[in-house]
């Protein structure tokens, strides 16, 4: 066996892997690049150089836990249609809910950048 040329995986090979729309929704949201980059103040404290790559490693083993998909698809997305930005965040909270290695402290507050 042979190693694949694409290690780390990327987000396409990540999203080549998915074998449901919500997996490769939630590959999406997690694995894409992050919007604020590290342009923020502060935000080095938090997130360390290799900490998106890790996210990404980790996700690829992570995503395909047969007890989650279903879980996420009734708990978070439910059956109502909702707009794409209070979906992918919803998507992002579970994904941190359900980790076993964060904790989060606080959900749905606005980040502004300078504030």
């Amino acid at each position: 066996m042979e190693k694949n040329p694409a290690w780390p995986p990327t987000l396409p090979h990540l999203l080549e892997a998915c074998t449901s729309p919500l997996e490769k929704e939630l590959v999406w949201a997690v694995g894409s690049p992050a919007l604020m980059g590290c342009q923020a103040p502060g935000i080095e404290r938090h997130l360390t150089p290799g900490f998106f790559e890790a996210a990404r490693l980790d996700l690829d083993q992570w995503i395909h836990d047969a007890e989650r998909t279903p879980r996420a698809e009734a708990e978070v997305l439910g059956s109502k249609a909702m707009r794409l930005g209070h979906r992918f965040e919803r998507l992002i909270q579970w994904w941190f809910h359900e980790h076993p290695e964060w904790t989060v402290h606080a959900q749905n507050e606005v980040v502004q950048l300078g504030k």
